[in-house]
């Protein structure tokens, strides 16, 4: 009968033993399936494609000694740094940058035009000088 007993409490030790592995395999596997973040993060590369801005006096340097009168009759002054998408702007046909004037048709006049354009005017005046006969 201490045989029957010696294996009856080796089976419930077994069974004990068993129960204690499942419990702690189930703890395992509960908390560390909960977690808000993955073991092999892959790292987030974010691209973000950052557009630079061409203006006209980045592409012709000699804007310092001109105005810019846009299509709407408008005085814009010096155009350094300046556009205006519906008048003055910057293309790029993938090889060059590019001045693009615009006019709308029908648009305001100005000076000793009956024509709307958008154009540049030189600062500085100038006036042929008369050829004086000594």
């Amino acid at each position: 009968m201490s045989t029957n007993k010696t294996k009856q409490y080796q089976n419930e030790y077994k069974k004990h033993i068993y129960r204690s592995y499942a419990y702690h395999a189930q703890f395992f596997i509960i908390f560390n399936s909960c977690k808000n973040e993955t073991k092999n993060k892959a790292k987030e590369v974010t691209t973000e494609k950052v557009i630079k801005t061409v203006y006209a006096s980045d592409v012709i340097p000699f804007f310092d000694d001109w105005k810019l009168i846009l299509g709407d009759g408008s005085n814009v002054g010096i155009v350094n740094n300046f556009e205006n998408k519906d008048f003055f702007y910057t293309a790029n046909d993938g090889k060059n940058d590019w001045i693009v004037f615009k006019a709308p048709n029908g648009g305001d006049t100005h000076g000793t035009s009956n024509n709307t354009r958008t154009e540049l005017a030189q600062i500085k005046k100038w006036y042929q000088k008369q050829l004086t006969i000594n």
